[in-house]
């Protein structure tokens, strides 16, 4: 699929050597790594010295050069420290993207072009400019499956960005960069199901490219937010279990030192209740009984007080 687009999008007559190192460097690109992507670069930069004006070299390259934009960015969001590369990649990523301007303006409908800069675009913020590179293409090329991975980070709400990556995952399934925008989209809400889903495609990825940085970082993060899951969910449990759970009695000590507070602050009937309630547990209780006796006092029942102390 990928050799029949490098032959078809280019406006001059391009070397074979320029063909198979474009080639090249979008296999090494598919790794997804920092490392695929220099050794992705030096393929494209070797096609554009042979062939300095073909489509797909310029095209690929500043595709390569974003995505590598944006995983430095990415990182750095986590971690808060600056990569090496990042000065590098944004002076080539300009550069590039200048020549990208000046190719699509003698070829219009290329695919490889456009896509590249609705990317860019994508990434600089110009979502509006993003759509009307998408635009130019959409109705030629419906199944190719970068189409769908671009519509799927500049769609507005994630169910729509999910659907448009599995359908870039059904049509390209070796291109990990889908599996990872999956995982990063379901870790966003980390329920039970969505960590679950995050993991599947993080496994995919790493089984694919086991140095993958950003798939460890997110894998890391999942496991965090499972591992939290896990821990609320067995709090939650703890806390019906002690809610459910019948709460004991009080002693009669209780009942007693609460029944002379109760009467101390005049809520004498309320300390006749207690005393009463001891008394029911132990008929024998002198303190419940002479309790009883001086709430009766209180309340000007002097002959239940009398019968009482009796």
């Amino acid at each position: 699929s990928f050799e029949r687009l490098s032959k078809t999008f280019f406006t001059k007559p391009v070397s074979e050597s320029a063909i198979r190192d474009v080639s090249q460097g979008y296999a090494f690109s598919m790794q997804d790594t920092f490392e695929g992507f220099k050794k992705a670069k030096q393929k494209y930069d070797s096609a554009l010295k042979a062939s300095k004006d073909y489509d797909a070299a310029l095209a690929n390259k500043l595709e390569l050069l974003t995505f590598w934009a944006f995983d430095i960015q990415y990182i750095e969001g986590l971690n808060n420290q600056k990569s090496s590369d990042e000065a590098m990649v944004k002076t080539e990523q300009e550069n590039v993207k200048k020549f990208v301007s000046t190719a699509l303006a003698h070829n219009t409908g290329s695919l490889l072009l456009n896509r590249a800069m609705a990317l860019y675009y994508y990434h600089s913020g110009e979502v509006g400019k993003a759509d009307n590179s998408l635009n130019q293409i959409a109705t030629e090329y419906k199944n190719d499956s970068s189409l769908y991975s671009i519509h799927g980070l500049i769609a507005s709400n994630d169910q729509t960005a999910i659907s448009f990556f599995e359908k870039a995952i059904q049509y390209e399934p070796e291109k990990i960069r889908n599996n990872v925008e999956l995982a990063k989209i379901y870790i966003k809400s980390p329920h039970v199901e969505n960590i679950q889903k995050a993991k599947l495609q993080i496994q995919k990825v790493l089984q694919k490219s086991p140095d993958h940085l950003i798939a460890q970082i997110l894998l890391e993060k999942t496991l965090k937010s499972e591992k939290e899951i896990q821990e609320k969910s067995a709090q939650l449990v703890t806390e019906v279990d002690a809610i459910n759970k019948p709460k004991a009695p009080p002693s009669i000590s209780q009942m007693l030192k609460q029944a002379e507070s109760f009467r101390e602050k005049g809520l004498v009937n309320k300390a006749l209740e207690l005393y009463e309630q001891v008394t029911e547990v132990d008929a024998f209780n002198i303190i419940g009984i002479t309790g009883m006796a001086w709430c009766y006092i209180d309340l000007d029942k002097l002959g239940a007080a009398i019968a009482q102390f009796q």
